[in-house]
């Protein structure tokens, strides 16, 4: 009411910002930085919202993440902060010097006690970039380790958002897929190192999902969603189908609101049976799902 009612107030945009942020809410975040800008150009925490997501967009705005940027270190924001935004922009507009020379420093640091949520994710963001970067097999095994430090300590968090622990796991999952791909291009001996990374990360990955679903499986199927469809990626056929009948079974699963997601469930299933080539049942596991999809 007082952000609705007061045009030009700072303090209640703000706690809204901040409330969003520490929840991984990524719409609300962007909706109240964008709010907050306009009474206040130099609130760094703003700044970072537009920044950092402004670059996950499918077709970042350069010019504008660049003055973001310049503004967010005129601000004094965090350090771990100012450098995601820095490296990930380099990635963006192929500047690899320019992200190496962000991403050598960064790699010796480590938070206080008591960082907040916010800054932790930027640390494991730029963690992840600099695994999903690095295609020396060699210089992978401690660079992953460092991902795993940060993630592990995101998850043991009891009050981590359900948002932000499915960031988390999907921020892992894209580290899996740029694993693989370094393995599929080593030589034997170092494949079977990046396999074992791969392996590694998947069990951080499981335990995640794990504490996402306990703590959000009868508030929001898209979790279970997320999931299915991990374990159809990695291949875990049966895994995949039996996550898929355990959202079906869930109340949430008839209501209308819920039509897309269970829509995106029985398909995954039907890729998941499908893709079992060696099972003789595969038609018939898919067969209810693809009736369903027709209904």
């Amino acid at each position: 009411e007082a952000a609705k009612y007061g045009k030009t107030l700072k303090a209640p945009r703000r706690e809204l910002l901040v409330a969003a942020m520490e929840q991984d809410d990524v719409a609300e975040s962007v909706h109240w930085a964008k709010d907050l800008l306009a009474v206040d150009p130099a609130d760094p925490d703003a700044l970072y919202v537009l920044a950092s997501e402004g670059l996950e967009d499918r077709a970042p705005v350069i010019p504008e993440v660049k003055r973001h940027l310049k503004a967010l270190e005129a601000a004094k924001a965090p350090a771990v902060r100012v450098a995601y935004v820095k490296a990930r922009l380099a990635q963006a507009t192929g500047d690899d010097a320019g992200r190496e020379a962000v991403l050598a420093p960064s790699r010796s640091w480590s938070l206080p006690e008591g960082a907040g949520p916010v800054d932790r994710s930027a640390l494991l963001r730029l963690r992840a970039l600099d695994v999903e970067t690095t295609t020396d097999p060699a210089r992978l095994p401690d660079r992953v380790k460092s991902l795993q430090t940060v993630a592990r300590a995101i998850a043991r968090d009891d009050e981590a958002a359900a948002a932000r622990v499915m960031r988390l796991s999907l921020v892992l999952e894209r580290v899996q897929k740029s694993l693989t791909t370094v393995a599929s291009q080593a030589d034997p001996a170092a494949r079977k190192g990046v396999e074992a990374l791969v392996d590694s990360v998947e069990e951080d990955v499981e335990a995640i999902f794990r504490k996402a679903l306990t703590a959000a499986s009868k508030t929001d199927l898209h979790i279970y969603l997320t999931y299915a469809d991990h374990l159809r990626y990695r291949g875990k056929n049966a895994r995949c189908l039996e996550a898929v009948s355990e959202a079906l079974k869930s109340p949430l699963a008839g209501l209308a609101t819920s039509a897309e997601v269970v829509m995106g469930l029985h398909a995954v299933a039907v890729e998941a049976a499908l893709g079992d080539t060696k099972d003789p049942a595969r038609f018939d596991k898919a067969a209810p799902h693809i009736k369903e999809l027709l209904a």
